[in-house]
């Protein structure tokens, strides 16, 4: 029993350096990933909360309207931790649709604190029921900045921006960033 025993772990040891042998020279020089991609090439800290809204047709005028009265209220507030990036309106593509961009910047503790404090806010509960009924549908997304690509510069000088999102299979963000690394 003793010597089959021995065997088996020999053979272990075995199987386990000619794995490895092969995967050194045959399988690729990719590096190793030990975490998880997201985490690898997003820049962490900053979290931008963009909220997409669909305006109904004709009421775009009173929705910035109303907008510009109570968003640069929540942003100069102290108390809330939360910088206004910029609301952008769209002209090219899905017309009638309006991007509010918030800056989070100490993680997703700032973002469970701005809703708090937000959700407390008589007026801005009243804002929000004063806006849906301009929207024909609205969704918020939690965003990371991709960290091989500059932050955009915050001076803003007028002019026009290009939205993009992309859509990629899980676990496969590292494998769409390397092409443009290599070039």
């Amino acid at each position: 029993m003793f010597a089959t025993l021995r065997q088996l772990r020999s053979s272990k040891r075995l199987l386990s350096t000619w794995t490895d042998t092969f995967d050194k020279y045959f399988v690729g020089a990719e590096p190793v990933v030990k975490d998880q991609h997201s985490k690898l090439l997003a820049k962490r800290g900053l979290i931008y909360n963009i909220e997409i809204q669909d305006v109904k047709p004709g009421y775009i005028s009173e929705y910035l309207s109303n907008a510009e009265q109570v968003l640069p209220s929540i942003h100069s507030d102290q108390e809330i931790p939360v910088e206004l990036y910029g609301q952008f309106h769209v002209q090219w593509g899905q017309l009638d649709r309006v991007y509010t961009i918030w800056r989070h910047s100490k993680g997703y503790g700032d973002v469970d604190r701005t809703m708090k404090q937000l959700s407390e806010m008589e007026d801005y509960g009243k804002f929000l029921q004063s806006q849906g009924k301009l929207l024909r549908k609205r969704e918020q997304q939690l965003c990371y900045e991709f960290a091989f690509w500059p932050t955009y510069d915050d001076n803003y000088d007028g002019g026009l921006f290009e939205i993009r999102s992309y859509n990629l299979k899980a676990g496969c963000l590292y494998e769409w960033l390397m092409p443009g690394r290599k070039q």
